[in-house]
Parts: structure tokens; C-alpha cells; sequence
């Protein structure tokens, strides 16, 4: 049976540094509480094979997946190794503004085991949550790098620029599109 759940949230953060440290996949054991160990095992230019292991109730689930980027709105993640019959989680970034990006999780999962799919169908919602959480926690104790800070900048001036009325700030808009 295929568990399914979905989460989501909002942070004061540019897209890029959010999508960087969504496809970090390496960091997960680092901050996100039942992550054990992920290993990115071949990196090509379409996708990334990541051997992955997490701990829920004890029990330690290894597992190897396919990570698909398409910077910055979305990541796909997709398995189908033992204990997994089907694994696919889709991270999708929407930016707000420049300063403000929306994350959404959707998870379809099932195992197996028929004993792992009765228990992740109750612990699922919860698990994906606290994911969604410790991303948007970990994303506000990492520093912006510089390059992060002046891109939300001069995207807010373009928007400012884009609500004057004057015809020399429309042109400084067109000569920005062009760059």
C-alpha cells in the first residue's frame, strides 16, 4: 500500500541558499534527528545515486535512492531498493520574494514488509514534518554567503525600480533583463 503525506512551510530566506541546503544531501545525518548516514555514491550531471540510512523506532533502514536537481524549485528523490518498494520525495521551492521562499514535501512511500507499511501509515505525517522543521530550523543557523545577500538586494531594487512610474526606471529594467 502506498503512504502518502505532504508538508510545507515559509522562511525568510532567499530560494538559492534553500535549495543549496536541500541538496546537501550529504548534511542530512547532521541535522535532521533520525537520519543516520548519506552517502552520495556516483554524481552525474542528471542525477546523483545516494545510499541513505535512517532510524525510526529502532529499527535501521538502509536504502539507496536517486536524486534529481533542477535548481532551485525542485529535487526529486526515488528509490525502490529493499526494504523499499516505492520511494519518491519531491522538494519543491517556491520563491515568495526575494527574501522569502515557500518549501513543500510530498512523500509516497511503501515497504516491503507489510509490518513497515502499517507503521509508517501512522508515523509518516510526523516524520515528514519534523524533516520540513529541521530544514527550516537548519537554514536559519546557516550563514547567507555574500553572493546570497546581493542577489535578494538587487532583486529588491529591480522590484522598487518596476513600481516607479518614471520611464528612466523602466528603461534600467529592460537593461537588466538583457544581463
Amino acid at each position: 500500500m502506498l503512504n502518502t503525506t505532504h508538508a510545507e512551510t515559509r522562511i525568510n530566506l532567499p530560494i538559492q541558499p534553500v535549495f543549496d541546503l536541500i541538496s546537501d544531501i550529504e548534511s542530512y545525518p547532521h541535522f535532521v534527528p533520525f537520519w543516520h548516514t548519506a552517502k552520495i555514491i556516483q554524481r552525474d550531471p542528471c542525477f546523483w545515486r545516494v545510499q541513505q540510512a535512517v532510524s525510526v523506532l529502532g529499527i535501521l533502514l538502509q536504502f539507496e535512492t536517486i536524486a534529481r536537481l533542477r535548481p532551485p524549485h525542485h529535487l526529486e528523490i526515488t528509490g525502490t531498493t529493499v526494504p523499499l518498494r516505492r520511494f519518491h520525495l519531491c522538494w519543491t521551492l517556491a520563491e515568495i520574494s526575494s527574501r522569502e521562499t515557500k518549501i513543500s514535501a510530498d512523500l509516497a512511500i511503501s515497504f516491503r514488509p507489510a509490518t513497515l507499511d502499517t507503521m509508517s501509515r501512522r508515523l509518516l505525517p510526523m516524520l515528514l514534518r519534523k524533516t520540513v522543521s529541521a530544514f527550516h530550523d537548519e537554514a536559519l543557523r546557516r550563514p547567507l554567503s555574500v553572493c546570497d545577500l546581493q542577489s535578494s538586494t538587487s532583486r529588491d531594487n529591480i522590484t522598487n525600480r518596476q513600481k516607479d512610474p518614471s520611464g528612466r526606471m523602466n528603461r534600467d529594467r529592460k537593461c537588466i533583463d538583457r544581463q
